[in-house]
């Protein structure tokens, strides 16, 4: 019985463990493709952020107001989600790298365009100050979320 004892400590500290391990939440990337851009959205009409598209007529009024060249044949509703996201871009541009979910919060990361092609340390690359606004049509597959956020080199943008 005394050699059995230390086993069955070390199979329930392992169950444990990895009871604990599975508690931690951690983001989860999802998969996305960058359907169109749009870069001549009148500055004052544009806002920071993203949003959700629904269906063939929302895709058709945003697409009215962006100028992006998309089309309803391009999105299956039934089987994916599309999502506007709007960032102002410096002169270096920016790049979407990641979208992860986390906790119910869908994050759409971004980088400067040569720090995330060409690999680029940030503090290396030197941009204009000309401030542009772009629209991502971003598609990804089916994801639970509650919020959207968007981050610009790391920077949550409001």
């Amino acid at each position: 019985m005394n050699k059995k004892l230390p086993l069955l400590f070390a199979a329930v500290l392992v169950l444990v463990l990895s009871g604990c391990a599975a508690g931690d939440r951690e983001e989860a990337e999802t998969g996305f493709e960058v359907v169109a851009k749009s870069q001549s959205v009148p500055v004052q009409e544009f806002q920071n952020g993203a949003e959700l598209i629904h269906d063939e007529d929302m895709l058709m009024t945003s697409v009215e107001e962006t100028g992006a060249d998309i089309g309803a044949e391009d999105v299956d509703f039934e089987e994916a989600l599309l999502f506007e996201v709007s960032i102002m871009e410096n002169g270096c541009g920016y790049t979407l790298t990641s979208v992860e979910e986390d906790d119910g919060i869908l994050k759409f990361n971004f980088e400067l365009t040569p720090v995330a092609e060409e690999g680029a340390a940030p503090g290396d690359v030197i941009c204009t100050e000309i401030a542009v606004p772009a629209v991502f049509y971003v598609k990804t597959g089916p994801v639970d979320f509650h919020s959207l956020e968007v981050y610009g080199s790391g920077m949550k943008y409001e």
